[in-house]
């Protein structure tokens, strides 16, 4: 897949939620492992394209949406690994905050070997006035034994506390502190 930029034009909404919908996307377009790019149906204005390719370890959707002048809004990916039918997962890959553009750290799809989505840590990355990381950690709560997701944010490499209760938190701080 050929690399596109993303340039800093803030959108007029973050875009992190949005991305949450191509992951999902993402997924659903697996479920037809017929290989190709393809249009989906728009998401808020937005031209959503899928790119379902065939690997040695299975298959892989990966799902973005553009605006009218070609800019990535948010992507998405997912991947299914043989043998066929198992689990299907997904994750945000790019979303945006106000000027800035987030992209998750883990390493891109390739033929090579299947990708590692559940042992990779969700830690997004992003370079605007600042070096900004944001590392999704969850724990489980032993009264009610839910899951729980803290979001630790690193400006220029020191941690800043206290953990938030999700990306879009994190973000909308460093948007009102730092790039305002």
């Amino acid at each position: 897949m050929s690399r596109t930029k993303i340039h800093k034009t803030a959108p007029a909404q973050p875009t992190y939620h949005l991305a949450g919908r191509l992951a999902a996307l993402a997924t659903d377009s697996l479920y037809s492992f017929t290989e190709g790019r393809r249009t989906l149906a728009p998401v808020e204005d937005l031209v959503v394209t899928a790119l379902v390719t065939a690997h040695p370890w299975g298959y892989s959707s990966q799902v973005r949406a553009v605006d009218a002048h070609d800019q990535v809004q948010a992507a998405a990916e997912a991947v299914a690994i043989h043998p066929l039918p198992t689990g299907i997962h997904s994750r945000i890959r790019t979303f945006t905050s106000g000027p800035i553009s987030w992209h998750h750290a883990a390493g891109r799809i390739t033929d090579d070997k299947a990708p590692q989505f559940l042992s990779t840590p969700t830690l997004y990355v992003a370079a605007s006035q600042h070096h900004y990381e944001i590392r999704e950690e969850v724990t489980y709560d032993t009264r009610t034994n839910l899951p729980r997701t803290y979001c630790h944010l690193s400006i220029d490499g020191r941690r800043h506390e206290p953990a938030f209760a999700g990306v879009v938190g994190a973000t909308d701080f460093i948007i009102d502190e730092y790039e305002s």
